[in-house]
């Protein structure tokens, strides 16, 4: 007879322990198709004279399980490895067939929104930062990772208290990564280290060690870069990307996905992959003729349950120190120095910086802006309380001296 086992389970994963027989069982990667549902079982043992792994096999779940056991007898034969495998099957069984229970909702008071880094990526929430290639979407996930996992508020950018940050890369290296977190050590004075997996296996296929890894390190959020490889298929077929997101969504925790943007300047692939982020952000950057800053616009195109946020600026400035080794500061950037973050910029806001420099006519601050003059009306009407008409017919802004 078989002493009562300690049964726990994760996330798409389960543990079997019987301390008296000393011996550990675990059971993960599931996949279910027609009448089958298979798992992968690994079997340690604590028993004196064992080197500790006994066994690691994919297993029918529902069928004749004589060929693992045979396997387990001829290595440790003083236990009953039918009632082993007969009390994981039924747990995993029951529990995977169960799913998540259901809950009462409706009858709790609201809770204000939760954040992994305000207002980018929210707590539980699959967030995508899209744009084109060298635009500084790879230097803001390693400042997300920074941030978080430093507890620093900086920029505008406030991260709830710390957390670790799993940083899971599909396109760069080590030796980058371990670079741009270095210099942002030396340049923003918190000494920090993020753990970091090169990854190269669908994101879907791949998940059971990833969640491994995000108990080994005790994750509280991840970055994903780059979708489309994380996804490892073609990203306009909505049946290779919703694996994906279903993955993610086993973990529990945060995710940012770094992601390109196709020629229309919108996100590449299936509108599925929009629909099923929780929030979107487009990122595009412009670069001093000297490459000694890049300023960045992260811009706002989707959320759900919360508002759309204003348009974040950033300026990224890299130098060395005094051993040559490579700096990174952040700071507050000035979307409107630069026509590329600028002319993405709301149409309001671009006005305001325009009449900023005193009054105009519309003509005149539709050519500063390149908009078009009926754009420029259109939005001044609709803004009335920004921008008032003075009696020279030109525009300012409400509230000055006219």
């Amino acid at each position: 007879m078989l002493s009562q086992p300690e049964v726990r389970r994760t996330q798409g994963a389960w543990s079997f322990h019987w301390d008296e027989e000393q011996v550990t069982v675990t059971a993960d990667r599931l996949i279910e198709e027609k009448d089958r549902l298979t798992s992968e079982i690994t079997v340690r043992t604590s028993l004196p004279g064992y080197s500790g792994h006994l066994a690691r096999q994919r297993i029918n779940l529902l069928a004749s399980r004589q060929a693992v056991v045979k396997t387990l007898e001829e290595r440790l034969s003083q236990i009953d490895w039918y009632a082993v495998l007969e009390v994981v099957s039924f747990y995993v069984i029951e529990g995977h067939r169960a799913g998540e229970p259901v809950v009462w909702v409706g009858g709790k008071e609201d809770q204000p929104t939760r954040w992994a880094l305000e207002p980018i990526l929210r707590n539980e929430d699959p967030t995508i930062l899209y744009g084109k290639g060298g635009q500084g979407k790879s230097h803001m996930a390693t400042l997300a990772a920074y941030l978080m996992g430093s507890g620093l508020e900086w920029a505008g950018l406030r991260p709830e208290g710390k957390r670790t940050v799993l940083y899971l890369d599909y396109e760069a290296s080590e030796e980058d990564i371990n670079g741009r977190i270095g210099a942002l050590k030396r340049g923003m004075g918190v000494d920090l280290e993020v753990p970091y997996r090169r990854c190269y296996q669908k994101l879907a296929s791949d998940i059971e060690a990833i969640r491994t890894h995000v108990h080994e390190v005790n994750a509280g959020a991840i970055i994903v870069d780059s979708l489309g490889m994380a996804v490892g298929g073609d990203l306009n077929d909505t049946t290779s990307i919703m694996p994906a997101f279903q993955a993610v969504r086993s973990l529990g925790i945060p995710v940012l996905f770094i992601h390109h943007e196709n020629k229309e300047s919108l996100l590449y692939g299936n509108v599925f992959i929009f629909n099923q982020a929780r929030s979107v952000w487009q990122a595009q950057g412009a670069q001093d003729y000297d490459a000694s800053t890049l300023t960045l616009g992260l811009y706002h195109k989707k959320s759900n349950n919360t508002r759309l946020f204003p348009t974040v600026g950033l300026r990224f400035v890299f130098g060395e120190d005094a051993e040559g080794l490579p700096t990174t500061r952040v700071e507050r950037g000035d979307l409107m120095q630069f026509t590329e973050t600028a002319e993405k910029l709301p149409l309001d806001r671009r006005i305001t910086d325009v009449l900023g420099r005193g009054s105009m006519a519309v003509a005149d601050i539709a050519d500063e802006i390149g908009a078009t003059t009926e754009s420029v009306r259109i939005t001044m009407k609709r803004k009335a309380n920004q921008f008032t008409r003075l009696p020279d017919g030109n525009y300012g802004l409400a509230g000055e001296d006219e």
